[in-house]
Protein backbone atom coordinates (compact mmCIF):
# COMPACT_ATOMS: atom_id res chain seq x y z
CA UNK A 1 0.00 0.00 0.00
CA UNK A 2 1.45 3.38 -0.97
CA UNK A 3 -0.22 5.33 1.83
CA UNK A 4 -2.74 7.10 -0.41
CA UNK A 5 -5.58 4.63 -0.86
CA UNK A 6 -6.37 0.97 -0.63
CA UNK A 7 -7.30 0.67 -4.32
CA UNK A 8 -5.00 0.94 -7.32
CA UNK A 9 -7.75 1.44 -9.89
CA UNK A 10 -7.80 4.90 -11.52
CA UNK A 11 -10.56 7.38 -10.75
CA UNK A 12 -12.79 7.87 -7.76
CA UNK A 13 -13.62 4.45 -6.37
CA UNK A 14 -15.57 3.10 -3.46
CA UNK A 15 -13.31 1.86 -0.71
CA UNK A 16 -11.26 2.84 2.29
CA UNK A 17 -8.79 5.66 1.76
CA UNK A 18 -5.78 6.29 4.00
CA UNK A 19 -3.56 9.36 4.15
CA UNK A 20 -0.04 8.49 5.27
CA UNK A 21 1.12 12.08 5.51
CA UNK A 22 0.18 15.02 7.74
CA UNK A 23 -0.49 17.11 4.61
CA UNK A 24 -4.22 17.43 5.27
CA UNK A 25 -4.38 16.46 8.92
CA UNK A 26 -5.59 19.28 11.10
CA UNK A 27 -5.93 21.64 8.14
CA UNK A 28 -2.86 23.38 9.67
CA UNK A 29 -4.32 26.89 9.65
CA UNK A 30 -2.96 29.33 12.16
CA UNK A 31 -4.86 32.56 12.92
CA UNK A 32 -6.90 32.05 9.75
CA UNK A 33 -9.73 30.04 11.25
CA UNK A 34 -11.70 27.58 9.18
CA UNK A 35 -10.92 26.04 5.81
CA UNK A 36 -13.86 25.25 3.56
CA UNK A 37 -12.43 24.61 0.11
CA UNK A 38 -9.20 24.18 -1.79
CA UNK A 39 -8.96 25.79 -5.22
CA UNK A 40 -5.81 25.28 -7.32
CA UNK A 41 -4.02 24.13 -4.20
CA UNK A 42 -4.80 27.31 -2.24
CA UNK A 43 -7.03 27.10 0.82
CA UNK A 44 -9.87 29.59 0.86
CA UNK A 45 -11.13 30.82 4.21
CA UNK A 46 -14.77 30.52 5.00
CA UNK A 47 -17.34 29.18 5.38
CA UNK A 48 -19.36 31.13 2.86
CA UNK A 49 -17.90 33.89 0.74
CA UNK A 50 -14.08 33.69 0.79
CA UNK A 51 -14.04 37.48 0.58
CA UNK A 52 -15.85 37.74 3.91
CA UNK A 53 -14.31 35.21 6.32
CA UNK A 54 -15.35 35.00 9.96
CA UNK A 55 -13.31 36.54 12.73
CA UNK A 56 -10.08 34.54 12.97
CA UNK A 57 -9.43 31.84 15.50
CA UNK A 58 -6.06 32.17 17.21
CA UNK A 59 -4.84 28.60 16.62
CA UNK A 60 -5.17 25.47 14.51
CA UNK A 61 -8.49 24.09 13.29
CA UNK A 62 -8.30 20.29 13.62
CA UNK A 63 -11.90 19.10 13.40
CA UNK A 64 -15.17 20.19 11.77
CA UNK A 65 -18.52 18.52 12.43
CA UNK A 66 -22.01 19.16 11.09
CA UNK A 67 -24.47 17.42 13.38
CA UNK A 68 -27.89 15.94 12.56
CA UNK A 69 -29.44 19.38 13.03
CA UNK A 70 -27.00 20.85 10.48
CA UNK A 71 -25.19 22.81 13.19
CA UNK A 72 -21.49 23.33 12.53
CA UNK A 73 -18.92 22.76 15.28
CA UNK A 74 -15.27 23.77 14.96
CA UNK A 75 -12.57 22.17 17.11
CA UNK A 76 -8.86 22.72 17.43
CA UNK A 77 -5.96 24.14 19.35
CA UNK A 78 -7.26 27.67 19.85
CA UNK A 79 -8.40 29.60 22.90
CA UNK A 80 -10.07 32.64 21.33
CA UNK A 81 -12.73 33.64 20.71
CA UNK A 82 -13.64 30.36 22.46
CA UNK A 83 -11.52 27.63 24.01
CA UNK A 84 -10.80 24.52 21.89
CA UNK A 85 -14.30 24.23 20.38
CA UNK A 86 -16.79 26.71 18.94
CA UNK A 87 -20.18 26.72 17.25
CA UNK A 88 -20.64 28.46 13.88
CA UNK A 89 -24.08 30.08 13.46
CA UNK A 90 -23.58 31.09 9.83
CA UNK A 91 -22.14 34.49 10.65
CA UNK A 92 -19.97 34.31 13.75
CA UNK A 93 -18.44 31.84 16.17
CA UNK A 94 -20.33 31.23 19.40
CA UNK A 95 -19.75 29.16 22.51
CA UNK A 96 -20.44 25.45 21.98
CA UNK A 97 -20.84 24.83 25.70
CA UNK A 98 -19.26 25.64 29.03
CA UNK A 99 -15.71 24.21 29.10
CA UNK A 100 -14.61 22.88 32.48
CA UNK A 101 -11.06 22.23 31.38
CA UNK A 102 -8.16 24.33 32.60
CA UNK A 103 -4.93 25.23 30.88
CA UNK A 104 -4.15 24.52 27.23
CA UNK A 105 -6.80 22.31 25.60
CA UNK A 106 -7.29 20.97 22.08
CA UNK A 107 -10.15 19.29 20.21
CA UNK A 108 -8.79 16.91 17.58
CA UNK A 109 -11.88 14.95 16.49
CA UNK A 110 -15.65 15.19 16.90
CA UNK A 111 -18.50 12.83 16.12
CA UNK A 112 -22.18 12.48 16.97
CA UNK A 113 -22.97 9.37 19.02
CA UNK A 114 -26.28 8.51 20.70
CA UNK A 115 -27.59 11.93 19.70
CA UNK A 116 -24.81 13.87 21.44
CA UNK A 117 -21.60 15.51 20.29
CA UNK A 118 -18.45 13.76 21.51
CA UNK A 119 -14.96 15.20 21.25
CA UNK A 120 -11.52 13.61 21.45
CA UNK A 121 -8.55 15.74 22.40
CA UNK A 122 -6.58 17.01 25.34
CA UNK A 123 -8.65 18.53 28.11
CA UNK A 124 -6.76 19.26 31.35
CA UNK A 125 -9.18 19.02 34.28
CA UNK A 126 -8.67 19.58 38.01
CA UNK A 127 -8.86 15.79 38.45
CA UNK A 128 -6.58 14.87 35.53
CA UNK A 129 -6.39 15.00 31.74
CA UNK A 130 -9.54 13.92 29.89
CA UNK A 131 -9.18 12.55 26.36
CA UNK A 132 -12.90 12.12 25.63
CA UNK A 133 -15.68 14.65 26.30
CA UNK A 134 -19.46 14.77 25.70
CA UNK A 135 -21.64 17.83 25.14
CA UNK A 136 -24.67 17.74 27.43
CA UNK A 137 -27.34 20.19 28.56
CA UNK A 138 -28.25 21.12 32.11
CA UNK A 139 -31.40 23.23 32.36
CA UNK A 140 -30.90 24.35 28.78
CA UNK A 141 -27.24 25.23 29.31
CA UNK A 142 -24.80 23.22 27.14
CA UNK A 143 -21.64 22.06 28.88
CA UNK A 144 -18.78 19.64 28.26
CA UNK A 145 -18.59 16.57 30.51
CA UNK A 146 -15.42 14.42 30.77
CA UNK A 147 -15.88 10.72 30.02
CA UNK A 148 -12.41 9.13 29.92
CA UNK A 149 -9.24 10.18 31.73
CA UNK A 150 -5.62 9.26 31.06
CA UNK A 151 -3.70 7.96 34.06
CA UNK A 152 -0.83 10.29 33.09
CA UNK A 153 -1.06 13.94 32.10
CA UNK A 154 2.14 13.93 30.08
CA UNK A 155 1.39 13.85 26.35
CA UNK A 156 -2.12 12.43 26.87
CA UNK A 157 -4.36 13.24 23.93
CA UNK A 158 -7.36 11.83 22.07
CA UNK A 159 -6.79 11.97 18.31
CA UNK A 160 -9.52 10.00 16.54
CA UNK A 161 -13.17 8.92 16.78
CA UNK A 162 -15.49 6.55 14.92
CA UNK A 163 -18.86 4.94 15.56
CA UNK A 164 -18.87 1.20 14.85
CA UNK A 165 -21.24 -1.59 15.96
CA UNK A 166 -23.13 0.75 18.30
CA UNK A 167 -19.93 1.69 20.12
CA UNK A 168 -17.89 4.87 20.05
CA UNK A 169 -14.25 4.04 19.34
CA UNK A 170 -11.55 6.52 20.29
CA UNK A 171 -7.83 6.49 19.69
CA UNK A 172 -4.84 8.64 20.50
CA UNK A 173 -1.90 8.73 22.88
CA UNK A 174 -3.08 7.74 26.34
CA UNK A 175 -3.30 5.09 29.00
CA UNK A 176 -6.77 5.04 30.53
CA UNK A 177 -7.40 4.35 34.19
CA UNK A 178 -8.56 0.82 33.22
CA UNK A 179 -5.23 0.19 31.47
CA UNK A 180 -6.40 0.63 27.87
CA UNK A 181 -3.51 1.97 25.83
CA UNK A 182 -4.03 4.30 22.84
CA UNK A 183 -7.39 2.83 21.80
CA UNK A 184 -10.66 2.07 23.59
CA UNK A 185 -14.43 2.06 23.19
CA UNK A 186 -17.24 3.94 24.90
CA UNK A 187 -20.72 2.41 25.22
CA UNK A 188 -22.48 5.44 26.65
CA UNK A 189 -21.61 4.56 30.24
CA UNK A 190 -17.99 3.38 30.53
CA UNK A 191 -14.80 2.76 28.51
CA UNK A 192 -14.04 -0.71 27.15
CA UNK A 193 -10.71 -2.39 26.46
CA UNK A 194 -10.19 -3.69 22.90
CA UNK A 195 -6.45 -4.33 23.08
CA UNK A 196 -3.45 -2.05 23.27
CA UNK A 197 -1.57 -0.20 20.54
CA UNK A 198 2.16 0.32 20.98
CA UNK A 199 1.96 3.78 19.39
CA UNK A 200 -0.53 6.57 18.68
CA UNK A 201 -3.83 5.66 16.98
CA UNK A 202 -4.39 8.72 14.80
CA UNK A 203 -7.30 7.63 12.60
CA UNK A 204 -10.39 5.41 12.83
CA UNK A 205 -13.04 4.50 10.25
CA UNK A 206 -15.92 2.05 10.00
CA UNK A 207 -16.12 0.53 6.53
CA UNK A 208 -18.25 -2.35 5.22
CA UNK A 209 -18.81 -3.84 8.66
CA UNK A 210 -15.19 -3.59 9.78
CA UNK A 211 -13.34 -1.07 11.96
CA UNK A 212 -10.02 0.23 10.67
CA UNK A 213 -7.35 1.91 12.78
CA UNK A 214 -4.42 3.88 11.45
CA UNK A 215 -1.56 5.59 13.18
CA UNK A 216 2.06 5.23 14.14
CA UNK A 217 2.19 1.74 15.67
CA UNK A 218 3.81 -1.61 15.00
CA UNK A 219 1.23 -3.84 16.60
CA UNK A 220 -2.23 -3.50 18.03
CA UNK A 221 -4.04 -5.92 20.27
CA UNK A 222 -1.19 -8.29 21.11
CA UNK A 223 2.35 -7.24 21.92
CA UNK A 224 5.41 -9.19 20.81
CA UNK A 225 8.71 -9.46 22.69
CA UNK A 226 11.18 -6.82 21.43
CA UNK A 227 13.58 -9.54 20.23
CA UNK A 228 10.87 -11.36 18.21
CA UNK A 229 11.81 -10.74 14.52
CA UNK A 230 8.95 -10.80 12.03
CA UNK A 231 6.32 -10.62 14.74
CA UNK A 232 3.16 -12.30 13.41
CA UNK A 233 1.06 -9.67 15.14
CA UNK A 234 2.70 -6.69 13.42
CA UNK A 235 0.10 -4.40 11.89
CA UNK A 236 2.49 -1.68 10.63
CA UNK A 237 0.38 1.46 11.04
CA UNK A 238 -2.89 0.08 9.65
CA UNK A 239 -5.06 -2.56 11.33
CA UNK A 240 -8.58 -3.96 11.01
CA UNK A 241 -10.96 -5.19 13.72
CA UNK A 242 -13.41 -8.02 13.03
CA UNK A 243 -13.57 -9.18 16.63
CA UNK A 244 -9.77 -9.41 16.73
CA UNK A 245 -7.04 -7.17 15.34
CA UNK A 246 -5.05 -8.04 12.22
CA UNK A 247 -2.99 -6.23 9.62
CA UNK A 248 -4.99 -4.39 6.94
CA UNK A 249 -3.90 -4.28 3.28
CA UNK A 250 -0.32 -5.18 4.16
CA UNK A 251 0.14 -2.14 6.36
CA UNK A 252 1.98 1.02 5.34
CA UNK A 253 5.57 2.20 5.50
CA UNK A 254 4.55 5.54 7.04
CA UNK A 255 2.23 6.72 9.78
CA UNK A 256 -1.46 6.95 8.85
CA UNK A 257 -3.05 10.28 9.79
CA UNK A 258 -6.53 10.00 8.26
CA UNK A 259 -8.98 7.34 7.09
CA UNK A 260 -12.11 7.90 5.04
CA UNK A 261 -14.75 5.39 3.98
CA UNK A 262 -16.31 5.93 0.55
CA UNK A 263 -19.44 3.88 -0.10
CA UNK A 264 -20.13 5.08 -3.63
CA UNK A 265 -17.89 6.41 -6.37
CA UNK A 266 -17.60 6.24 -10.08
Amino acid sequence: MNGNQTHSRPGYQAGLYALASPLLLGIAMHTGGLASAAVDGVWQSGPGNPAAPPAPLDGQVRSILADAGNRCYIGGGFDAPFDAVAYWNGTTYQSAGIPFWIGEASTNAMVEYQGRIHAAGRFPMPSGTAVLMRLEEDNGQPMWIPLAFSESDEGAEGLSLAVHNDLLWFGGEFVLLDGSRNIATWNGFAPGNVGDADGPVRALASHEGLLYAGGDFTNLGMACPPAFPGCPFDEENLAVWDGDWSEAFGGTDAAVYALHSVEGGD
